[in-house]
């Protein structure tokens, strides 16, 4: 029951300073609370997406190209379409 209690003290401090710094607040006696708000968490969620589809969307074209290596009439239907779009 001590250890835990000593333990979470420990973290709580460490968590202090790491705020402190990050708020540039050096008085010792200032307890420092960050709080979420919904734009913070809105622009955070919309990152995240981003970064999901983008990841996706990356690994469908590298399975896309290694088929296209694979598998010779798909490669000439590619090639096919990639000319096509370039004129």
């Amino acid at each position: 029951m001590y250890k835990n209690q000593l333990g979470d003290a420990i973290k709580e401090a460490s968590h202090q300073e790491e705020l402190r710094k990050k708020y540039k607040v050096e008085d010792k006696n200032i307890k420092v609370v960050e709080k979420n708000n919904m734009v913070k968490f809105l622009i955070r969620t919309f990152f995240l997406l981003i970064k999901i589809l983008s990841s996706i969307l990356l690994v469908a074209l590298a399975s896309i190209g290694a088929t296209a290596i694979y598998y010779e009439s798909t490669r000439e239907e590619l090639i096919k379409i990639f000319y096509t779009l370039i004129r």
